[in-house]
């Protein structure tokens, strides 16, 4: 899976909107982990080898989220039930080394607000570096 839902590798004239949301990375790797399948995600680096600023979100949010379910995920094998009949956003594993059943769960609200709350934080900063560019740009003319 590649974050990036345009292209393979890192394009300076990508905006926002074409990237997968923390929503979309973790709905589709639940989704995968719980039928026994595996994920590998693409990140694409600038021609600096440097990763911009969204894929590092991204994956501290995924990092985030595995260390609250990384035991459904690490070791885990397909529940005989993949999908909670009462709630969609919850899937199950089973581990290989027990019988224990574990539960993956996307918390949609949780993470729909953190998203918010950067994108809030980001267009501010953006903001005061447009005000910035326009004051340097007003001094000098």
């Amino acid at each position: 899976m590649t974050l990036n839902k345009g292209s393979w590798s890192w394009r300076r004239d990508t905006d926002i909107s074409q990237f997968l949301t923390t929503m979309e990375m973790l709905s589709t790797f639940i989704e995968t982990i719980s039928c026994g399948g595996n994920m590998l995600m693409n990140v694409g680096p600038t021609k600096e080898g440097t990763i911009s600023p969204i894929f590092g979100e991204r994956l501290e949010d995924f990092g985030a989220w595995l260390s609250i379910n990384g035991e459904a995920v690490y070791g885990s094998k397909p529940f005989r039930i993949v999908v909670d009949p009462m709630n969609a956003n919850v899937r199950y594993t089973t581990q290989t080394s027990s019988s224990s059943v574990l539960r993956a769960r996307s918390l949609v609200q949780e993470l729909k607000e953190k998203v918010r709350e950067r994108k809030r934080i980001k267009e501010e900063q953006l903001e005061r570096e447009r005000k910035e560019e326009e004051e340097m740009l007003g001094e000098e003319g």
